[in-house]
């Protein structure tokens, strides 16, 4: 691809906060099918994330509606973050199963939204763009990088055959809020497209918080991402990017 632009998407992590990208993602869709009359998907050359980015990168990768996945975080976030106290009685189960220091949410209903959401895809199935879902191994201390790619610049395990959900998972599963998942089991110009959730837009979260997901503050971040992308000057940058 030497001297062919490389459209890479990389969305960041953010829990609820995945909203912001989802809403920008609804916005590059609308004009894509504009003015090139092409998905998505066919949009990006790689997509990368990171915890709830690697949601949305594996959902953009097989092609999942942003409406969808818009509705995941409206609709769903709630059984994921069901309380926001870390003190809360809800979680003494998994302070009788990890003591004190237990994680702050069971990461039973994150699994099975994953698994409602990506279905038994692989990560191998992607074929269409390359896919990076990077993941701490608290065993080696280390990054490692789950990918349906070759790198010979920074050889990693194989994940080709691990599914899509579980490698979001990896991904998602932030130190204090998730218990650590156990996983069993290679020169171009860029354009980069990056959405950076440590900002906040507008001062539509005050609190700041990651996992209020109260409908109030979905509400506020998708209102917040919305007058954003209506600004002209963002919509400029974008109109640019898919040049």
């Amino acid at each position: 691809m030497a001297g062919k632009p490389v459209r890479v998407l990389s969305i960041d992590g953010g829990g609820v906060r995945g909203v912001i990208p989802a809403v920008f993602l609804g916005r590059i869709q609308a004009l894509v099918r504009e003015k090139h009359r092409q998905s998505l998907t066919e949009c990006f050359d790689f997509v990368a994330g990171t915890s709830t980015g690697a949601v949305i990168a594996a959902g953009v990768a097989i092609g999942v509606s942003v409406d969808r996945l818009l509705r995941l975080y409206r609709e769903r976030a709630r059984e994921i973050f069901p309380y926001q106290r870390r003190w809360s009685p809800q979680r003494l189960g998994l302070i009788l199963q990890y003591g004190l220091s237990a994680p702050k949410y069971d990461a039973d209903p994150l699994k099975a939204v994953l698994k409602s959401v990506l279905g038994r895809r692989t990560v191998g199935s992607v074929d269409n763009l390359r896919l990076l879902i990077p993941f701490y191994d608290t065993l080696q201390r280390e990054t490692q990088f789950i990918k349906n790619y070759p790198d010979p610049h920074n050889p990693s395990p194989r994940f080709e055959p691990v599914p899509l959900w579980e490698a979001a998972l990896c991904s998602a599963s932030a130190p204090t809020f998730f218990p650590a998942h156990r996983l069993k089991i290679g020169d171009s110009n860029m354009l980069r497209l990056q959405f950076d959730l440590s900002k906040r837009w507008g001062g539509a979260a005050p609190n700041d918080d990651l996992d209020d997901a109260s409908p109030e503050n979905l509400a506020a971040l998708q209102t917040a991402a919305t007058a954003y992308i209506g600004d002209p000057a963002t919509d400029a940058r974008l109109r640019e990017f898919l040049t």
